[in-house]
Order: structure tokens, then C-alpha cells, then sequence
């Protein structure tokens, strides 16, 4: 199956290791939003970037 638009396509792998408290709760959270475990934290590190990168822009602003 193709996909229309090669910008939805999620095809780049990073590993990470969490230990056995954080995941736990990283899967309960996940359950609880009916997400399954990898969509969840990709939304989660998504989000975390997009706020440092909006965070980085409004100090840049500032400064100027």
C-alpha cells in the first residue's frame, strides 16, 4: 500500500530504553487514551519538541 501523501509516512526508528516505573506509566497512559505504545510516545516527544523550538523562537524574539 502506498501512501498519498509521503509526508504521513512514520518509517524513521529511534530506540529508547525506560526503566520498569516510567514505562509502566507510559503504557497505562497510553491504555487510557486507547493509543497503542509507540503512537503515544511519538506524540508525547512531538509535542515536547514543538514546544522547545516554540520556547527557543520567543526567547530568540525577546533578545532582539
Amino acid at each position: 500500500m502506498a501512501y498519498h501523501d509521503q509526508s504521513h509516512l512514520k518509517d524513521r526508528e529511534i530506540k529508547s530504553r525506560y526503566d520498569q516505573e516510567t514505562y509502566e506509566a507510559l503504557k497505562a497512559v497510553a491504555r487510557l487514551h486507547k493509543l497503542q505504545l509507540a503512537v503515544f510516545v511519538r506524540m508525547c516527544v512531538e509535542e515536547k519538541l514543538e514546544s522547545i523550538i516554540e520556547s527557543d523562537v520567543t526567547d530568540k524574539s525577546q533578545t532582539a
